[in-house]
């Protein structure tokens, strides 16, 4: 599952407004738009579980934000709401879910799971109006049908990335606020939280789902890696551009997978210690003539 466009709402009949979810049942050869339900209620689609035990249930958080467009019905700067929905009959129809006060005027980043206790999930919601007011961390120990929110001290910080260890012990994240640029980590399961000065892109984290010590971040300048927890850090690519993603293969965590937001694509077979660019989907591919 996917998104396009934006920033806007899932609502209206403009052919240029093609926000929200997306579903692919061929490998991802051709996609369906799959937004029933959410039309009346979501912004910009920022984070999509996909349940591995159970193929027609998926979570969606869409982010609260002001339009940047006018159409139909739609004017530019409203304020669209958003939330956490969920689909049972694999997108045909979403439900909101209530998970906290605010949780509407509010941004979400990611989904993340102790792959130990898959039923355990994480997001994180900021309200950019006011701080105070951000859900923060929320988790669900049922696979997403109640939600509570835990680690209080973070509820205020602009996080835009986090990532949890395989056994959920250790939490990790980039805070990207105006006065607030870092990394934090918790060794107790997010009851206490240390920071680090660490100023980093605020895009990209991801801890080894074999050892929670090993850590790679993005900077604007490259990639990182620490492997004791962020005590020490060591450069292990130099980039032009921001890392977007970064990804431990669950299958074998000695690749990694790095591609930046110029799409230039980066494998490490020796779990992040050294990496070799693959592909530059942009001029290969995008700018690729037929």
């Amino acid at each position: 599952m996917t998104t396009g466009g934006g920033p806007g709402p899932l609502t209206g009949s403009l052919p240029s407004n093609s926000g929200g979810a997306y579903k692919s049942e061929d490998g991802g050869m051709t996609w369906a738009r799959i937004n029933c339900g959410t039309q009346q209620n979501g912004g910009r689609t920022t984070a999509v579980y996909a349940d591995p035990a159970n193929a027609l249930h998926a979570i969606l958080a869409i982010s609260g934000g002001e339009t940047s467009f006018f159409g139909e019905g739609i004017s530019a700067g409203e304020y669209i709401e958003g939330g956490i929905f969920a689909t049972t009959d694999g997108g045909a129809n979403w439900e909101r879910l209530e998970v906290a006060p605010n949780d509407e005027r509010s941004e979400y980043v990611y989904f993340r799971e102790a792959s130990s206790n898959p039923s355990l999930l994480s997001p994180f919601a900021f309200n950019r109006e006011d701080p105070d007011l951000s859900p923060g961390f929320l988790k669900s120990s049922d696979g997403g049908n109640t939600w509570a929110r835990f680690a209080p001290s973070m509820q205020n910080k602009a996080i835009t990335y986090f990532d949890v260890s395989a056994d959920g012990s250790r939490f990790y994240a980039i805070a990207d606020g105006e006065l607030d640029r870092a990394l934090y980590r918790s060794t107790d399961a997010s009851i206490t939280w240390e920071q680090f000065q660490i100023f980093t892109s605020g895009y990209t984290l991801s801890v080894s789902p074999q050892d929670n010590t090993r850590v790679l971040y993005g900077q604007s300048d490259g990639l990182y890696l620490s492997t004791n927890g962020l005590a020490t850090s060591t450069k292990v690519l130099s980039n032009d551009g921001n890392m977007s993603v970064l990804v431990f293969a669950p299958s074998n965590p000695s690749i990694v997978w790095a591609i930046t937001q110029g799409y230039v694509l980066y494998k490490s077979t020796n779990a992040g210690a050294s990496f070799t660019q693959t592909s530059n989907l942009r001029d290969e591919i995008l700018n690729a003539n037929p």
